[in-house]
């Protein structure tokens, strides 16, 4: 993974001594980003980085409370993940100003502007996925995400979960289901793009005749691209469907009722 800029990584030395926390160790949250991240590539397991606003961020407050608090997470991260909290306090006497100096510098290294945010760190310390975050969904909701994305980090490992012909439909049909969805974005982005454009000529036409002209031009071409929209989604919808069910349906073998990243992939010590 690359690393942090050198003044970031002086801050985090810095810190280190202003605010300790305990030794990291899997399933339990620390603050020490640096100390984490290394005991996780040590023993090659991955890491789970939580951005939250502890003192002020509903979401945050309500995904440690339903989710991290419970005994299910704790007793499945303890065996899957190293944990670091990176806290983004509105209280400035909650935490030691070198800490928020650190925390900020690894937010702007990862682009985290928005909480809560999830990062999840490979076994080589790379980041792979950023979990999806629903205020109402249980553990076993992030617990997926994760398992999924560290299968899918590994080729291998999906071979070995799915065979190698699932294992290969399963990344036609997720590449297959994103470029549908990209294909109507674009689309979209398009209509709109041009809707303000040509609405734009209209106000600023500057007498009847112009008006009219750009009246008929926004008409036109309005029609053409509400009609390619509309053309593009049902055409694919079909074929889309049946690739994001077959992607679910494989992602549920993947997770297993265990959900656990290492039935497969072996113990940390293993490879």
């Amino acid at each position: 993974m690359k690393r942090i800029e050198l003044c970031a990584a002086a801050l985090l030395m810095a810190a280190a001594s202003a605010v300790a926390d305990g030794g990291p160790a899997p399933g339990v949250w620390s603050e020490d980003y640096e100390a984490a991240t290394s005991e996780a590539r040590t023993n090659a397991m991955p890491a789970l980085l939580y951005f939250t606003g502890r003192d002020w961020c509903p979401n945050c407050k309500r995904l440690a409370r339903d989710v991290f608090d419970t005994a299910e997470w704790k007793a499945w991260a303890a065996t899957n993940l190293y944990l670091v909290e990176l806290d983004f306090p509105h209280d400035p006497g909650a935490q030691h100003p070198r800490r928020r100096a650190v925390n900020k510098a690894i937010a702007d290294h990862f682009g985290v502007d928005a909480f809560p945010t999830l990062v999840l760190l490979g076994r080589d310390g790379r980041e792979i996925a950023r979990p999806w975050v629903r205020p109402d969904a249980p553990p076993v909701f992030y617990e997926r995400q994760i398992v999924v994305a560290l299968y899918e980090a590994d080729e291998p490992a999906l071979r070995a979960a799915l065979g190698d012909e699932a294992a290969a439909a399963y990344r036609a049909a997720k590449a297959a289901a994103a470029d549908y969805e990209r294909g109507v974005e674009e689309r979209r982005t398009r209509l709109n793009a041009e809707s303000s454009r040509l609405r734009a000529a209209l106000v600023a036409a500057p007498d009847a005749a112009s008006r009219e002209a750009a009246q008929a031009e926004l008409n036109a071409r309005l029609t053409e691209l509400v009609r390619d929209y509309r053309s593009f989604q049902e055409d694919g919808l079909e074929d889309a469907r049946r690739a994001v069910f077959l992607v679910e349906d494989l992602r549920d073998k993947l997770a297993g009722p265990a959900g656990n990243p290492f039935l497969l992939f072996g113990a940390p010590g293993d490879r």
